[in-house]
């Protein structure tokens, strides 16, 4: 009997195969990576970085939860070496796969996740944090290159690519804004899940 777990695997890696093959033409290969580059999303990027006071605000906002929460994993981080070292526990940071398993299964250095749970926390990740980078690079007149997709191996991904060399010239606080309001969207992300969760939890 076919297990449709393995399938569904089976269909998602062939499906990452044809969207390559389709945009053969127009990926550049870079290391380990295949990029598509596309202008496809600048605009809706330039709507929202007119609201230039409220991202202001968040990029600013985003700079202080990152470095505090950069404080905190580094803790947690060392923590965790010490706990590893003497032995009292063998789960440190890893990586996080898809797979045609029915249930995550947590090994040492690696989770594996159902494909389609991977593929739905890939794009809870990827679009609010890409796009974070955006407007924040935006009000910060910064230009953005482009904006696409990209395959590490078979791992999707995406990205928003500011323009590098005005992005190196600019102050340490425009930097500090632009790299710290991706990790932002995503915490926001995360809270408003947590948030909804403990709605149904209470509901139910």
């Amino acid at each position: 009997m076919y297990d449709l777990n393995q399938i569904g695997f089976f269909v998602f890696l062939l499906t990452i195969i044809l969207i390559v093959y389709k945009d053969r033409k127009k990926i550049k290969i870079e290391g380990l990576m295949i990029m598509r580059r596309t202008n496809k999303g600048k605009g809706f990027i330039e709507k929202l970085s007119k609201h230039k006071r409220f991202f202001n605000g968040y990029a600013k906002l985003a700079v202080l939860i990152g470095l505090i929460g950069m404080i905190f994993a580094s803790v947690f981080l060392i923590y965790n070496a010490g706990q590893i070292l003497t032995h009292q526990t063998d789960q440190g940071a890893g990586l996080v796969l898809p797979s045609g398993t029915a249930e995550p299964v947590v090994k040492d250095g690696y989770i594996l996740l159902p494909w389609w749970l991977w593929v739905i926390a890939i794009i809870t990740i990827m679009i609010p944090h890409q796009f974070s980078h955006g407007v924040v690079s935006r009000i910060e007149k910064i230009p953005i290159k482009s904006i696409g997709w990209l395959l590490l191996i078979f791992l999707p991904g995406a990205f928003v690519e500011p323009d590098e060399k005005k992005l190196k010239k600019s102050s340490v606080s425009t930097r500090l804004k632009v790299f710290a309001a991706g990790s932002f969207a995503n915490f926001i992300t995360a809270l408003i899940f947590f948030i909804l969760l403990i709605g149904l939890i209470n509901t139910g």
